[in-house]
């Protein structure tokens, strides 16, 4: 049965009777399913979106294969399951994923030399969508990757990167691996597949990790004539922008000159853009009132266009309120947070983080986290006066 699913996927034909027959039968014989089973059965599930009655089936394969069945797991059953896994989003296997994805990386590392491209890929993609570090994982990755640079496609190259980056796995070197495949195949790029080859290239550059013109002009060029002009591409841009200084940004819109204008239109993008406070975010406005201290909330800056939760423009203090999506699993923040942290600093702020947990734990007492945002407060504006001193 398992392969009439997966004949069902390959030609996208949903048939969502039979697929929830299909779950339902499944999931109390899946003790009998081998990798291949496994790896098809949640892929094709995936693939014609009839994830929404498979939750039990997919516990049931996250509990399978994190057993010795892993073992047996080839490369392509290991991107699969990952991908489908990590595509499928089921929040509530939080736990059985963990492990399953545990199981996915030490078989992986063992049998890396056998990856493809497409499959590198996947699985990079998969890990940071599920928001997973596995330093040893990427690291085998990584060496894998660039030893076959060349047989990666374009949109390849994305997720390869955009997951690094995403994890804040700090390998420029990687990155300039796949500079010369990148300048072969810009020609048939589109704006979704040089997005994350630009941001990955933006967060180097931001940490003085790559060299702010590394980058081959054809790339810039194939940006600025294939860019749809939509929110995502303006906030790359915008990026960009940010992390060059003034000899570089002149010297780039010198020699493509259509630069300038699309920047002009990345900035008022950006500081156009509409943002919600959270219930949190509003919490902390109240107690920062509270206490006497004067923040903007969702302030703009000028020089970055970056809403910043709430600031004091004068001290040039940033306070961040960090809920659940700036994380990755271990707790540590995601590469899009440390983009804009680093870019906030770049530009003279001194940044607070206030994190969901630790205002959590102060429950509903309002003299604690009067006290916490003082003590928070207080050492920033103490680096605040050290940064100026220096």
């Amino acid at each position: 049965m398992v392969r009439t699913i997966w004949s069902f996927a390959t030609v996208a034909y949903p048939a969502p009777a039979l697929f929830e027959a299909f779950a339902r039968h499944a999931t109390g014989k899946i003790g009998v399913f081998n990798a291949q089973d496994l790896a098809n059965t949640v892929w094709a599930f995936v693939t014609t979106g009839q994830c929404s009655s498979a939750e039990d089936l997919f516990r049931a394969v996250a509990s399978r294969a994190s057993d010795n069945i892993i073992r047996t797991f080839n490369a392509q059953n290991l991107a699969n399951t990952a991908w489908a896994f990590a595509t499928a989003g089921f929040g509530e296997l939080a736990t059985v994923e963990t492990s399953l994805f545990k199981a996915i990386a030490g078989r992986s590392i063992n049998i890396m030399e056998t990856f493809q491209a497409q499959q590198i890929a996947n699985l990079a993609w998969a890990f940071a969508t599920a928001r997973l570090r596995q330093p040893e994982l990427f690291s085998a990755m990584k060496t894998r990757a660039m030893a076959i640079a060349a047989s990666f496609k374009a949109q390849e190259v994305a997720n390869l990167l955009w997951a690094f980056v995403t994890l804040a796995h700090d390998e420029p070197d990687l990155f300039e691996a796949f500079l010369q495949p990148v300048v072969c195949n810009v020609a048939h790029m589109d704006s979704r597949a040089m997005r994350p080859i630009l941001w990955a290239y933006n967060t180097y550059v931001l940490k003085g990790r790559l060299h702010p013109l590394s980058l081959d002009p054809k790339f810039y060029r194939r940006f600025a004539t294939s860019a749809h002009r939509d929110e995502k591409d303006l906030t790359v841009l915008n990026q960009w922008r940010l992390t060059m200084d003034k000899q570089t940004y002149e010297k780039v819109v010198r020699n493509i000159p259509a630069m300038k204008a699309l920047f002009d239109q990345a900035m008022g993008n950006v500081s156009a853009l509409s943002v919600r406070a959270s219930h949190f975010q509003s919490d902390v406005g109240v107690i920062l009132k509270n206490i006497g201290e004067p923040f903007a909330e969702e302030f703009v800056c000028p020089r970055t266009q970056y809403s910043i939760d709430f600031a004091s423009w004068d001290r040039m203090i940033a306070l961040e309120v960090n809920g659940p999506s700036h994380f990755l699993r271990d707790g540590s923040f995601d590469g899009a947070t440390l983009f804009k942290d680093g870019v906030l600093k770049k530009y003279g702020w001194t940044v607070v983080h206030v994190n969901g947990e630790e205002w959590a734990s102060l429950g509903d007492d309002r003299e604690r986290k009067q006290a916490f945002l003082r003590q928070k407060l207080a050492a920033a504006q103490q680096r605040t006066i050290t940064t100026h001193q220096c």
